[in-house]
């Protein structure tokens, strides 16, 4: 799933901004990047060198973090936040 709300450096916009008010690590920030990009969970461990089971820690960790249990619910929400101007 991929969305987009604008041009791609407000979409990094949203998600730095969406990281620092839920409190999410750089391994983290990094997941709901790929995640945002549309990267499934095995492209994503593929992609940060980690394994399948590192990589859903991380996001059931996001999940937690954000209140969210899907990947779609997951990008709306980071996407929506207001980046500061």
């Amino acid at each position: 799933i991929w969305f987009s709300l604008g041009a791609p450096h407000l979409n990094e916009t949203r998600l730095a901004a969406a990281a620092a008010i839920y409190g999410l690590s750089p391994a983290q920030q990094r997941v709901a990047k790929l995640v945002a990009d549309g990267l499934s969970l095995t492209r994503i461990a593929g992609e940060l060198g980690v394994t399948a089971n590192t990589a859903r820690t991380h996001l059931d960790r996001i999940y937690d973090k954000v209140g969210v249990r899907t990947q779609p619910a997951l990008v709306r929400v980071l996407l929506s936040t207001a980046a500061p101007i």
